[in-house]
């Protein structure tokens, strides 16, 4: 029986791998991603901005710049309202020029398949870019969790976890 299990369980975790891989599958698979990118968005009202009652939210979304990675073929342009600008390797220093050579760079790794659940970090840097020399300081960021909805049939967020200092 626990073989059998195991087996069952090797399986699951391999075809998650291989949909979540499969070229073919892009657009399905990046949903994944937009949805770690909105729970980020959630957790960003609520934390960073959260400072004493009663909340009040910023009048104007501050844009997250994100890392363009090569996992991910297509991410919206504004989720919950925040702006979304790609970070690529032909635009950085012409954006850190535009904001006095400071911004919070963000980068989303790459979805991890951990204990039948799947996580993906999400990490805002304090860059700088000084002398043609980029310098990143991290002190926080998120890792989201995903688990099986069996109801939805997908992947649903089941807990974000903050860390840092």
């Amino acid at each position: 029986m626990l073989r059998h299990l195991t087996r069952n369980l090797l399986i699951t975790i391999t075809l998650i791998i291989a949909a979540l891989t499969c070229k073919g599958q892009k657009q399905v698979t990046d949903k994944i991603y937009w949805a770690a990118l909105e729970a980020y968005t959630h957790y960003s009202d609520t934390a960073y901005y959260f400072k004493s009652p009663p909340y009040i939210p910023p009048a104007t979304k501050r844009a997250i710049y994100l890392k363009q990675q090569d996992y991910v073929d297509s991410i919206p342009k504004e989720i919950n309202g925040y702006p979304i600008i790609l970070i690529t390797s032909n635009n950085f220093k012409k954006l850190y020029k535009e904001h006095k050579g400071k911004l919070i760079y963000t980068v989303m790794f790459p979805v991890k398949v951990k204990e039948g659940s799947l996580e993906i970090a999400i990490t805002p840097y304090r860059g700088t870019l000084e002398r043609n020399h980029l310098f990143l300081g991290v002190s926080d960021g998120i890792t989201i969790v995903f688990s099986y909805s069996c109801d939805q049939q997908k992947f649903v967020v089941s807990k974000v976890i903050p860390w840092g200092i």
